[in-house]
């Protein structure tokens, strides 16, 4: 029962019980294989501009790694309109910060000294972004997680290196002879 959702650590990857030796083929089975990794990204058109941006910026980076495959693809669309969706919040929540100091400027305060308060008479608004923000908070960092894009997660997720040609490889390549 440690694989249920929510309890015990998670399975290590195959590649990592290869390199300790402890697989066992009863029971560790690869079905990595499986899946076919994506060799080229197009953000689906249902994205809004800043969240296909991510989509590219992010994706490349997993797509160099090795790590996409092509059963990932929706959530991870889903994890960059998160994103995206952090980024607007976070600007949002910048421009009410700022529209809060040019109020206290016209009170004769240099800066507002509450931030995330703001008061309007006899109420005191609290910036609405920080709870949206504090809403997605927790399903980004575990979609994040899950890709490695965390410090503590980069290490868990096995990486497929693509192999990169040497500037001599010209020289050794196929159909060459050698002198």
């Amino acid at each position: 029962m440690a694989n249920r959702p929510g309890q015990g650590r998670k399975p290590k990857p195959i590649e990592e019980h290869k390199l300790a030796g402890t697989l066992r083929t009863s029971r560790h089975i690869d079905n990595t294989e499986a899946f076919e990794l994506v060799t080229e990204l197009t953000p689906p058109s249902y994205l809004s501009p800043v969240a296909a941006q991510q989509y590219m910026e992010i994706g490349g980076q997993l797509l160099n790694a090795g790590v996409l495959k092509s059963t990932d693809l929706p959530a991870f669309a889903a994890l960059c309109r998160l994103q995206a969706l952090e980024i607007e919040y976070t600007e949002a929540m910048q421009r009410w910060e700022a529209e809060t100091d040019g109020m206290a400027k016209e009170s004769g305060l240099d800066k507002w000294p509450y931030p995330g308060l703001r008061i309007d008479g006899r109420d005191v608004q609290v910036n609405p972004y920080i709870k949206l923000l504090m809403s997605i908070t927790p399903e980004l960092n575990r979609m994040r997680a899950e890709y490695g894009l965390t410090p503590s997660s980069r290490s868990r997720i096995p990486v497929t290196k693509q192999k990169q040609g040497s500037k001599w490889d010209r020289f050794t390549a196929p159909g060459k002879q050698s002198a």
